[in-house]
């Protein structure tokens, strides 16, 4: 179980850090390119959104698989 969990997390490693580096092209937000930051008027990109429930999601999952586990050892 923890070697497909390895594998799906890097995984989605490689998948983030592609998607960054795919992010740094031109932006009116981002003049010059400058991967530190622009003005501070751009919207968080939609795929923070999708990774944060994603996180949220798997925590909650893991919550309830350990309050089942407590419950039966019990």
């Amino acid at each position: 179980m923890k070697s497909v969990l390895l594998k799906i997390s890097m995984m989605l490693v490689g998948l983030v850090m592609s998607v960054a580096v795919f992010a740094q092209g031109d932006d009116p937000c981002n003049p010059g390119g400058d991967p530190g930051g622009g003005p501070d008027n751009c919207p968080i990109d939609s795929w923070v959104y999708v990774l944060i429930a994603a996180v949220v999601i798997l925590a909650a999952v893991k919550a309830y698989k350990a309050k089942k586990l407590k419950a039966v050892s019990n």
